[in-house]
């Protein structure tokens, strides 16, 4: 009996401790990582227009850093959330 190659283990999931660690696009899974909230919490901003622009590329989301730090800035999207 032969056996293929193992699959290489995948990698911890990182996480981001200042804002420079984040790519320059960013995910919504990265976002949320970084603010520790919700993926839900950030779609849901992406939606209302609170967490504004976003570069769309087909169904994908990816958030510029400049974005992602003038939201992060705001106190209100963390409290809103804990509701």
């Amino acid at each position: 009996m032969t056996t293929g190659p193992l699959r290489p283990a995948l990698p911890p999931t990182q996480s981001y401790l200042a804002l420079g660690d984040l790519p320059e696009l960013c995910t919504v899974a990265e976002v949320a990582s970084f603010l520790r909230c919700s993926k839900d919490l950030v779609y849901a901003a992406v939606a209302s227009g609170e967490l504004a622009p976003v570069c769309r590329l087909g169904r994908v989301l990816r958030l510029p850093r400049p974005t992602v730090a003038r939201w992060a800035c705001l106190d209100d999207h963390r409290s809103a959330g804990a509701k």
